[in-house]
């Protein structure tokens, strides 16, 4: 009996080894990571042009809803042309180098429950300006604002 659970238990384990625990899917243009563990939503980005207006807190997929609540490192890095961007109010983190690089990034108005900005977020956006940070705020990484001058 022993052997028999055993071999049942090496033939499933490659199988459990290999759940899926998020999904990367594209909603409205934009990349997404939606993690099953606690139905949260990244944007991961894609390259943007002009303005962009995210305003969609949940996003409904495969049965489930999933709060946005970070913006994924590197998301939406060396998008030169991007103008606005407008985030949902459910976002609490903006990851490292997200907005590194968007030198033409004039307006962005900051999520009123942002606890976390990564490293470098928004190096080298020159243009931006007016820029004003909750109190929900809790850590501001290494060279958020580097080379900004607006």
């Amino acid at each position: 009996m022993k052997k028999i659970l055993f071999f049942i238990l090496v033939a499933l384990l490659p199988q459990l080894a290999n759940a899926q625990d998020y999904y990367f899917i594209e909603y409205d243009g934009i990349y997404y990571n939606l993690y099953l563990d606690g139905y949260t939503a990244e944007i991961v980005g894609d390259h943007i042009s002009g303005e962009l207006f995210l305003m969609d807190e949940t996003i409904y997929y495969n049965g489930d809803n999933f709060t946005v609540t970070s913006v994924g490192n590197n998301a939406f890095e060396d998008c030169t042309e991007l103008t606005y961007v407008q985030l949902p109010s459910t976002v609490t983190t903006i990851g490292d180098n997200a907005f590194k690089g968007c030198y033409n990034l004039s307006s962005f108005p900051i999520p009123s429950n942002l606890a976390y900005l990564g490293e470098s977020a928004f190096e080298g956006c020159s243009n931006a300006s007016g820029l004003t940070l909750p109190g929900t705020l809790k850590s501001i990484g290494s060279s958020a604002f580097a080379d900004c001058t607006g």
